[in-house]
């Protein structure tokens, strides 16, 4: 995963010092998929609880463990992605 992180973010970068308009048309499409993406999953989770389907963690301390692995993973693909760009520059 964190293989294709990089992968995307070399790529990216690459568009990005080759045309600024096409890198920046490109982020327009992935901020659209985003938010459109984000809609979804509020609209599913609407829809999941009109059917009273909800799910209660019984177990914080598990959900948090998720959390934080997760938020580790991310803040590491934007600091690989900043020194992509460093070394474009």
């Amino acid at each position: 995963m964190i293989t294709f992180l990089l992968f995307c973010s070399a790529g990216l970068t690459f568009i990005n010092c080759i045309s600024v308009k096409a890198a920046a048309k490109i982020q327009n499409v992935f901020t659209v998929a985003k938010i459109a993406a984000l809609v979804l999953v509020v609209i599913i989770g609407f829809v999941q609880i009109g059917r009273g389907k909800i799910i209660l963690y019984h177990n914080i301390s598990t959900l948090s463990l998720h959390f934080f692995r997760l938020i580790k993973k991310i803040s590491m693909y934007y600091h690989c992605s900043a020194i992509i760009t460093i070394i474009c520059e």
